[in-house]
């Protein structure tokens, strides 16, 4: 069965394959990252590693490394502020756990930070760091969830490492019955984003205005403002983050990492400073996607119709819990987008284990309740003897359906639609019948079909109300200044919001400048997640180039003294 929608306009740039907006500056070496931005009087941070699982530093020893030359500073937990952040928090009104420092003296993992010097170069300043001498006192470690969920575990706060979920859903799951009950178990692994670019970040503190300017590379401009300002004690309007051109990005760069001691280093020493991490300290202190394990069960009819779902979510944190409860709870909430089950039930439990922190990564909780959602599915199939496909049409949502997490309708989606478009597309039933033959011709190799349905949002929404700001101003010749608060990960945002533009206001894509985002400059934006940008900033910007182009019409309207509606554009 073909789909067929409406008939598409014919658009003059969207849609088309156009040249990202860097693409010439990137291929010659001409485009600048944060990295780039630095000049002759740039200072320059290194970072101490911690050489224990878990542990707490008894001494630190700076007097060698102070010695060497070009050290302007060296930072540990005996000299910086006692004051926590939380390096997942992007906005101002959210709970976060608030457990990170600049410096702990409570080690959680291996190669958590311990020290860090400032210097004029690189070099001097990791040749200064080799120097530092630390002493620390061990403590067992937890290092798998359990390990850490133990009666004996080790505790790394004083509340513990364990932190529940409310149980979410609809129905009475104990009380249905059904005519099969199927249990899965499934195993999601730890990964790193691995950007091209690692993480780095640049700050300048004028001392004649009080001021400071961050240059990262980053998903969330105005998050990381309110978190240097808070941390710092200043006020948001002397806290001003520019974010570059940035080398990938795949949600590591949501949360604020880097900023805060090159903030505190600038702020300290009244200089221009910056922090790059090497590639072993982007494995190690970056924000790694969570491990995690899923125990689902489900009660479905005989011809395949699901009567109830129970599922449990097991995932580790890290050493830092940051934004894992809001994500267990996020993972949670999507195990009623798709299909329609009458009695759900569904908890997470986080944990916190003497391991790098997970966090952020792409798709904010769809995937993680895909791999358990969609194994257990395909089993359920194979023991009704069901085609995966056919099973799943019985049981995904209609258009406008209510789901029962949020109480809101899963709005204009079609997964009948998307499967059997899928299912002609890939020649399900001919590759099917393919690898039945090719399996039965020989035992060497097993070849097989599959196939999973899920969703992802485009906002925030129904989490919270979402928005977008854009300004685009007309100047003397005709030519537009489009300002939105993109971030742009390397893939063409910038391009994308200026086709948007160009297509509205039938202009030359040469004759928009558009920057990234700029807390002085831009309008307030979340960030760039929750796959949001084109969607939501997209909107803003055609709503605002439309409006533009109204007051264009009513301007020229009395200039040439006639009536508004003569005027076409």
């Amino acid at each position: 069965m073909a789909v067929h929608g409406p008939a598409k306009k014919e658009f003059t740039y969207v849609g088309k394959r156009l040249s990202n907006d860097n693409a010439l500056g990137k291929v010659t070496g001409t485009a600048e990252y944060c990295g780039d931005t630095i000049n002759e009087r740039t200072l320059h941070i290194r970072l101490k590693a911690g050489t224990i699982t878990h542990g707490r530093i008894l001494s630190v020893d700076t007097s060698e490394a102070e010695k060497m030359p070009g050290v302007k500073a060296v930072y540990h937990a005996f000299n910086t502020p006692d004051k926590t952040y939380d390096r997942g928090r992007v906005a101002p009104y959210e709970n976060m756990p608030f457990q990170e420092k600049l410096f702990d003296t409570h080690i959680r993992y291996m190669g958590e930070r311990v020290a860090a010097v400032v210097a004029d170069t690189e070099a001097h300043a990791a040749k200064a760091c080799d120097a530092i001498k630390v002493e620390y006192e061990t403590y067992p470690a937890a290092v798998t969830m359990a390990e850490a969920m133990a009666e004996d575990a080790p505790q790394l706060f004083e509340k513990g490492n364990i932190y529940h979920t409310p149980v979410m859903g609809i129905g009475d799951y104990d009380a249905c019955e059904g005519d099969l009950i199927t249990k899965t178990e499934s195993h999601f692994g730890r990964m790193s984003c691995l950007c091209m670019e690692t993480h780095t970040a640049r700050a300048r503190y004028d001392r004649g205005n009080k001021k400071l300017t961050v240059w990262t590379g980053c998903q969330t401009s105005f998050g990381i403002r309110s978190t240097l300002g808070d941390f710092l004690d200043m006020p948001y309007s002397k806290v001003r983050v520019i974010k570059p051109l940035m080398g990938g990005s795949f949600g590591c760069k949501q949360e604020t990492i880097v900023e805060p001691l090159a903030a505190y280093a600038a702020k300290d020493l009244c200089a221009d400073v910056i922090l790059t991490y090497t590639r072993e300290e982007e494995m190690n202190n970056n924000m790694l996607k969570h491990n995690l394990d899923w125990q689902v069960e489900s009660k479905v009819t005989k011809d395949g119709i699901i009567k109830g779902l129970d599922a449990r979510l097991l995932m580790d944190a890290g050493a830092y819990t940051t934004i894992s409860e809001s994500y267990a709870r996020t993972a949670c909430g999507k195990s009623g987008k798709v299909y329609r089950i009458p009695n759900l039930r569904v908890q997470g439990t986080v944990v916190n284990t003497n391991t790098t922190v997970n966090g952020s990564f792409r798709s904010w909780g769809s995937s993680e309740w895909l791999i358990g959602c969609e194994n257990h599915m395909n089993q359920v199939a194979k023991e009704l003897g069901m085609d995966p496909i056919e099973f799943r049409l019985k049981n995904v949502h209609k258009p406008y359906e209510l789901e029962p997490i949020h109480k809101c309708t899963v709005g204009d989606t079609h997964f009948e639609e998307c499967l059997m478009q899928g299912r002609e597309t890939f020649r399900w039933e001919d590759r099917k019948k393919e690898c039945a033959e090719k399996n039965a011709a020989q035992s060497r190799y097993r070849y097989g079909v599959g196939m999973a349905v899920g969703s992802h949002t485009s906002s925030f929404y129904p989490y919270m109300a979402d928005m977008g700001c854009c300004t685009a101003r007309i100047n003397e010749d005709g030519s537009l200044i489009l300002r939105v608060a993109v971030h742009d990960h390397g893939c063409g945002t910038v391009m994308a919001m200026k086709k948007i533009a160009a297509e509205v206001l039938e202009m030359d894509l040469e004759r928009i400048d558009m920057t990234e985002a700029d807390t002085d400059n831009c309008r307030y934006d979340y960030g760039c997640y929750a796959s949001r940008t084109v969607y939501v900033l997209g909107s803003a910007v055609k709503k605002c180039c439309e409006e533009l182009l109204e007051k264009a019409r009513g301007y020229a309207a009395e200039m040439f003294r006639t009536n508004y509606s003569h005027i076409r554009y």
